[in-house]
């Protein structure tokens, strides 16, 4: 939808933009031309930056700016702080925002106005969006109230651990645009040259913005009522133009007095840290003539060190604090820092070697030796770095003192830390700052032979993983600590099956993206979990194309109550629905996702519905009035065994409660049905399976019937889900065994409920209609293996501390799962591990005979025949219509007969 022309927004007059761009231009124009010297010599390339822009009325244009970045042909389009391909000096010239200079050039041309909303790349600009329309009716500008709030951008999107786009996107856009259409609302040219004069002070006093946090950004955009213009938006900005500066957020922003004001506190906390820097600097450029005369300055050298000297500490000290060296802390200095120092030293001797090759001999007492000033930035450095270095020495120093003479419990715990990379060395550092940890560390576990016996943080290298057992001996070790939390399943698998043997306790070190997130503190060492153990990593969705399914839309659930229909709404509450109805039987589980969703998505429209999906009445009902645009059916029953002695139910709820609610679907033109279905429906022995699998035929037959798109998902075993194994093998492990497994060669398919919840909105968003989605699962994990791997995660021995008794494989159960028919036509999709299997055709007579059929039977109650209609309309279906279970049960055994 192109944007039209409609009231302009008045600012500053176009002809004082104009001649104001253009004296820009001129009084800078040396400025640019040192900073193009700079960008030239520190990295290849050009020196100006192109890039393509959406202008006012959705008009596309070139933006010009300095190049800060090395040149590259990938990498995300939203640079954060953090991004190493952005160059020194690049740090520097967006730091002071000398940069942008070259977009006056823009405001010549009338591409741009001095002030007004940044303007996006083409792929974050969406046309069809009020707000997008609102704020293209006007040009986009240099700067904006909205740009000063978020002078801290680039750190705040390096706070984000990971999907800085998704964040930028979903939260940090929204916020811009709320704030520009709220000031176009009370724009006008005094509020203009207000904006002007507070960049200008920002930029040359108080470059430090007050930082504003994720969460304080996201808290306000979900106050704002969601992503929707709302009437009250100018409300924040119009009372900047009226003195009191509010921004969206209602943060409140400092004027003039109060910014010089906040920099002299700066600089007076840290009047100790430059003191001690200008001292060094002085001293250092002292030094550095004493060695370059042999420590006997001639004195007609004299008057040029005491003109030089002052001079040229300053500068020093000005680069530093330019650099953000003063907002470093001395006792945490480390690589990272030092190279700060080194860029700083180095780009603070730039201007003097300028003056030493430009400067006339009539001003040969400021002109520095060249000799001095190699010496001096070398002497500066080693200063710096010196006097950091040894501030942290003297903490650590202490820290470990006040943890020696610190109270204990009890005796410290020995133990070992598998991996002496980063992560290791990092754990080791803070378990023996930390004492209150209690552990006591007995050495390093390392597979890379090069490490043996070497010695990493004074801590020695004993062994590799195959030494677990001996190590574990030798030192009595309370237990054993992953370091290595962020590598494959596969290897933590392997890990474990080392110390299942011994037995040892096995730990993790949280990885990085939990403390970010708050969810747990480095140094609170969490439990192996039962995902590390799927043998596989777990599978990424793309989230843009759920979020233009979802977003604005009305989405129903069905089974909102459950595990998977519970995750479901809560991934679904992120994309911004416009309408969220849950539905669900289970009043109390209900209860329990509307009061969680409800306290983190404040503003989200959610309807909750206690209904039962086989009362076709009451769906109907719900359908026609609510008209949702996409239906997730989760409601089934799963439980396998219990099927087998209630078939009618499962028919009931499985096949025909899913037929009546995709017809009216249907009729009622909901755009997207997406159907959980189970690789249990691929050749069913089971009740549950059969009806399943029936459903995707039932899928299959709507999408032919009906416009809507109609499509189902796949799932293996979702750990943690009602009636998963896991929680059960986790339950008699704490009530002291024994863990019960119906047959040694069970095997099965796992996945993580977020995984099955992705999948499912994944499915929505990519599928055209009649498709059955498949996630790549891996390998089939052996249900033997994994209860002995829970039992050794708890610390204790398999059919010694814990008996595995085998039970008998039960009515209705396969030794293995499948996840696709061998006819069915398995095809990649855009996703490398999700599939897609297209049914084997069934006529609709066939479905429409077979649902009768079933239907008539239910109302029966001849579960006999009912077994027998439901193996006709599955042809693949090894139904038991006796009372033998499909595969001939494992015998009873204890512990001592399989062990042994």
């Amino acid at each position: 939808m192109p944007v039209t022309s409609q009231t302009s927004h008045p600012g500053l007059p176009r002809a004082i933009e104009i001649v104001l761009a253009s004296a820009g231009l001129v009084v800078f124009a040396p400025l640019l031309m040192l900073a193009a010297l700079m960008i030239a010599i520190s990295s290849p390339g050009p020196i100006l930056f192109r890039q393509t822009r959406v202008g006012r009325y959705g008009r596309l244009f070139m933006l010009y700016k300095l190049r800060t970045m090395r040149v590259s042909s990938g990498g995300s389009q939203i640079t954060s702080g953090a991004d190493d391909r952005i160059t020194p000096i690049g740090r520097l010239l967006r730091f002071t925002k000398i940069d942008e200079l070259p977009e006056l050039w823009n405001v010549v041309k009338g591409e741009m106005s001095l002030v007004g909303p940044r303007p996006e790349v083409p792929a974050f600009v969406c046309l069809e969006n009020e707000l997008w329309q609102r704020v293209l009716q006007t040009r986009p500008g240099i700067t904006d109230h909205i740009t000063l709030t978020l002078r801290n951008e680039q750190a705040l999107l390096a706070s984000i651990s990971q999907g800085h786009e998704n964040f930028y996107r979903q939260i940090l856009q929204p916020y811009k645009l709320r704030g520009y259409v709220g000031y176009q609302r009370v724009r006008d040219w005094k509020s203009d040259l207000r904006i002007l004069v507070k960049t200008l002070v920002t930029v040359f006093v108080s470059p430090k913005a007050t930082p504003l946090t994720a969460d304080q950004i996201r808290e306000s955009v979900l106050a704002g009522g969601g992503f929707a213009a709302r009437e009250d938006l100018g409300s924040t900005a119009r009372a900047d133009t009226q003195g009191t500066d509010n921004m969206p957020t209602g943060e409140h922003h400092l004027g003039i007095k109060d910014r010089l004001q906040s920099a002299a506190e700066f600089l007076w906390i840290k009047r100790y840290q430059i003191s001690v820097d200008f001292a060094l600097f002085v001293l250092a450029f002292v030094l550095s003539y004493l060695l370059r005369f042999d420590f006997s300055i001639p004195a007609r050298e004299v008057p040029a060190l005491e003109r030089q000297l002052f001079f040229v500490a300053t500068l020093q000290s000005a680069v530093m604090s330019l650099f953000g060296v003063y907002r470093f802390i001395w006792r945490f200095i480390g690589l990272r820092e030092t190279r700060t120092l080194f860029a700083a030293v180095a780009y603070s001797s730039l201007p003097i070697l300028a003056l030493r090759l430009s400067l006339a001999d009539s001003y040969a007492p400021w002109r520095v030796p060249l000799s001095i000033i190699v010496f001096d930035g070398v002497l500066v450095f080693t200063m710096a770095v010196g006097v950091r270095v040894l501030r942290r020495v003297i903490y650590e120093w202490s820290l470990r003192r006040s943890g020696i003479s610190a109270d204990s419990d009890g005796p410290p715990k020995p133990v070992l830390l598998v991996g002496a990379e980063s992560a290791g060395r990092w754990v080791a550092n803070e378990i023996r700052k930390r004492r209150s940890n209690d552990l006591e560390i007995k050495g390093f576990v390392d597979d890379e032979p090069q490490k043996l016996h070497a010695v990493i943080e004074d801590i020695k290298v004993l062994g590799a993983t195959a030494d677990l057992p001996r190590l574990v001996c030798e030192h009595n070790i309370d237990h054993v600590i992953l370091t290595i939390a962020d590598t494959s399943r596969k290897e933590v698998r392997r890990i474990l099956a080392v110390c299942e043997e011994i037995p040892v306790r096995v730990r993790v070190v949280p990885n990085l993206s939990e403390i970010i997130r708050g969810e747990i503190k480095f140094t609170r060492f969490r439990d192996v979990q039962i995902e590390d153990l799927l043998g596989r990593e777990p599978v990424r969705m793309e989230q843009t194309a759920m979020a233009q399914l979802i977003r604005g839309k009305t989405v129903l659930v069905t089974g909102a109550g459950g595990s998977i229909g519970s995750e479901l709404a809560r991934q679904i509450a992120q994309h911004e629905p416009g309408k969220l109805l849950l539905v669900e039987r289970a009043e109390f589980a209900l209860f329990q996702i509307d009061s969680e969703l409800r306290r983190f998505f404040p503003e989200l429209n959610i309807t909750t519905l206690v209904a039962d999906v086989g009362n076709k009445e009451r769906i109907g009902k719900i359908i026609a009035s609510q008209n949702p645009q996409v239906i997730v059916h989760a409601a089934a029953h799963k439980h396998v065994p219990m099927m087998e002695e209630n078939v009618a139910e499962a028919v009931g709820n499985n096949v025909l409660a899913t037929y009546d609610l995709c017809e009216l679907a249907g009729a009622c033109g909901v755009e997207c049905f997406v159907l959980i279905s189970t690789d249990k429906a691929v050749k069913p022995t089971s009740v549950m399976g059969t009806t399943k699998r029936i459903a995707e035929l039932v899928i299959q037959h709507m999408n032919q019937r009906f416009t809507t798109r109609y499509m189902a998902v796949r799932f293996g075993n979702v750990i943690g889900s009602t009636g998963s194994v896991i929680p059960i093998f986790q339950d008699q492990i704490r009530r002291g065994g024994p863990v019960t497994v119906t047959h040694p060669g069970m095997t099965r398919y796992f996945m993580t409920i977020p995984e099955a919840a992705q999948l499912v909105l994944e499915a929505a968003a990519m599928g055209k209609g009649g498709e059955i989605f498949v996630l790549d699962m891996g390998e089939p994990v052996n249900i033997v293996d994994l209860a002995k791997q829970l039992i050794v995660l708890s610390g204790l021995k398999p059919f010694e501390d814990i008996d595995v008794v085998f039970t008998g494989v039960r009515r209705g159960e396969k030794l293995s799962e499948e996840l696709r028919l061998p006819e069915e036509c398995m095809s990649k999709t855009r996703h490398p591990k999700i599939y897609i299997g297209n049914i084997v055709g069934h006529s609709n007579g066939e479905i429409l005979d077979g649902i009768k059929r079933l239907a008539k039977l239910c109302g029966e109650g001849d579960e006999r025949k009912l077994r027998e209609a439901l193996a006709q309309v599955v042809s693949e279906a090894q139904l038991e219509t006796g009372g033998m279970p499909s595969e001939a049960p494992f015998p009873l055994k204890t512990r001592a007969a399989v062990s042994g």
